[in-house]
């Protein structure tokens, strides 16, 4: 499936980056990420920690809920899975070029860059938001081995309505920026065979809508989504809508 695909990817690519685990607990100077988490949030945004020895998130700030609609118990995975994808591409690819750009600076350099870059996720309702992704890290050792990080999640959906996903490096306390920059196409976009207009059409129907109210919505005809309809079954090899609601969650059309 593409999910479990795209998250083995990005499995690999931050196991990449510790070549040990210090076994240590991180010490909570919760007043340092709060200075923080205020200095990164654009709008409404959460904060969360993440372990890259033990591939798991530390922490989740409490703001998850009013954002995303989930709670802190909100799994790695789990989110994953809710990444656009379109975008899981781009998610790839940006996190393998941040990893490369940080393993180069010195190592007085390394808390002095945030990651940012953009994705869109669904929500606990089922709709897709734009979030800002600003990560800096946190707890890494001369080695450049990076244990922890902190990252930022802000919902810039009514920002950033249409587009691809933008990287760049932001540079702390006096250090030049990287704006806007090119990710090298290592990780390819899953293909599925639907058109722009089917996706937008299976979309409506994983949200439970009739054909009726997709005509409706999209302004077009009835006939012209019962067409549509038809044609996304066969592209999906089911024959009805719970199906292919199953099949499109689990394989990640949406």
């Amino acid at each position: 499936m593409r999910n479990q695909q795209f998250f083995e990817n990005a499995l690999t690519l931050w196991q990449g980056v510790v070549q040990n685990d210090p076994i240590t607990e991180l010490k909570w100077q919760m007043d340092v990420y709060q200075q923080l988490f205020n200095f990164f949030q654009v709008g409404q945004s959460y904060f969360y920690i993440f372990n890259f020895a033990r591939m798991e998130v530390e922490y989740v700030s409490p703001e998850i809920k009013t954002v995303l609609g989930f709670d802190s118990r909100l799994q790695v995975s789990e989110f994953m899975a809710r990444i656009h994808p379109d975008d899981s591409s781009y998610y790839l690819n940006f996190e393998n070029e941040a990893i490369r750009f940080l393993r180069d600076l010195p190592y007085d350099k390394l808390g002095k860059y945030k990651v940012q870059y953009d994705f869109r996720v669904r929500n606990a309702t089922g709709e897709y938001i734009r979030l800002l992704h600003q990560a800096i890290l946190i707890h890494f050792d001369e080695q450049k081995n990076f244990y922890r990080s902190m990252a930022v999640h802000s919902d810039i959906s009514h920002i950033k309505k249409a587009g691809s996903p933008c990287l760049s490096f932001i540079g702390i306390e006096g250090e030049p920026s990287y704006i806007n920059l090119d990710a090298p196409a290592v990780f390819k976009t899953a293909t599925h065979g639907f058109t722009r207009r089917e996706l937008e059409i299976l979309r409506y129907i994983v949200l439970g809508k009739t054909s009726e109210e997709i005509a409706t919505e999209l302004y077009i005809s009835l006939h012209t989504v019962k067409t549509h309809r038809k044609n996304i079954l066969q592209k999906a090899s089911v024959n009805t809508p719970l199906d292919l609601t199953r099949k499109a969650l689990s394989e990640g059309w949406i």
